[in-house]
């Protein structure tokens, strides 16, 4: 009896440390792109998203307590970086070196579709429904794209929030990274011109530092 209050001592604390690596994981993207972006508006958006489940709610415990500890280290980092870099990050949010997607307001109509270039990967053409919401449009995206892979028996791959280094040594976070036939294929969701024209100017550069394609999903044709 008391082998098995051991083995299940044990079994608890490993469970409680795979929770503690993955919320602790997720947090500290969340946090980089914070810090990188000197601006808090996201992080709680961000965590809300992606470390809540009502199926798991001793892991979403668990992950909202490292949150409160890693925003309470963040917040005052932020705060400091924003003081005094903050011309510097306004010309590379300009450059597409990062995509704020806070306060994006999109309310399409109900048979609204992307423009997008998606073709550039041999794919059978397909529409993409705009849901204005940008972790849906995402996950929506990466469903269908992965669907259409799988008919053709092709593997793919992906990443969120991404940091990429250019050949000018900056650091470009994408929002999504495609990996296919070996190859990786940067993805940004546009629905404005400003984002339009980030776009433009980080797709240059990313193809000056060796990405083949820089893949589009528009809410407007370019």
């Amino acid at each position: 009896m008391q082998g098995l209050s051991i083995l299940l001592l044990i079994v608890a604390v490993v469970i409680i440390i795979i929770n503690l690596m993955i919320n602790l994981g997720n947090i500290l993207k969340i946090s980089t792109y914070c810090v990188q972006t000197n601006t808090l508006n996201q992080y709680w958006g961000a965590w809300f998203k992606s470390g809540v489940s009502g199926r798991a709610l001793i892991s979403s415990i668990i992950g909202f307590v490292l949150a409160l500890i890693v925003f309470f280290i963040v917040a005052p980092i932020v705060l400091i970086r924003r003081t005094l870099l903050n011309k510097k990050v306004k010309e590379s949010v300009a450059n597409g070196l990062f995509f704020d997607y806070s306060n994006v307001n999109v309310q399409p109509d109900e048979n609204a579709t992307f423009f997008t270039n998606i073709n550039k990967l041999g794919l059978d053409p397909t529409e993409f429904k705009v849901y204005g919401d940008v972790k849906l449009d995402v996950m929506m995206i990466i469903g269908t794209l992965s669907k259409a892979c799988q008919d053709k028996g092709i593997e793919i791959a992906y990443k969120v929030m991404e940091d990429v280094k250019l050949k000018n040594s900056q650091i470009a976070k994408i929002p999504v990274l495609i990996e296919m036939n070996n190859q990786k294929y940067p993805l940004y969701l546009i629905y404005n011109d400003q984002q339009k024209n980030q776009y433009y100017k980080v797709g240059s550069q990313l193809e000056q530092s060796g990405y083949k394609d820089c893949l589009y999903f528009s809410v407007n044709q370019f």
